[in-house]
């Protein structure tokens, strides 16, 4: 939390952005309210970024290959 405190974000949208883990300027702008306004490019780009080093990224597409492949009965 204290990387991302020099972009100044809101309570709810910081444990928002924490919750979710937007991998995208686009999903950034959905939970970051007036984000076009507030933040230049770079500076979104930057919250990414520190997303990304503090929590990772989400391993949403090997779960959903493992699952898929359950559902089917392959292996």
């Amino acid at each position: 939390m204290k990387r991302l405190a020099p972009y100044n974000l809101a309570k709810a949208e910081l444990l928002t952005v924490l919750n979710l883990r937007p991998e995208s300027t686009t999903e950034l702008e959905y939970i970051v309210e007036e984000a076009e306004a507030r933040y230049s490019a770079e500076q979104l780009e930057g919250i990414l970024g520190v997303i990304e080093e503090v929590l990772g990224r989400k391993p949403q597409e090997e779960d959903n290959e493992q699952g898929d492949a359950m559902e089917t009965g392959g292996g």
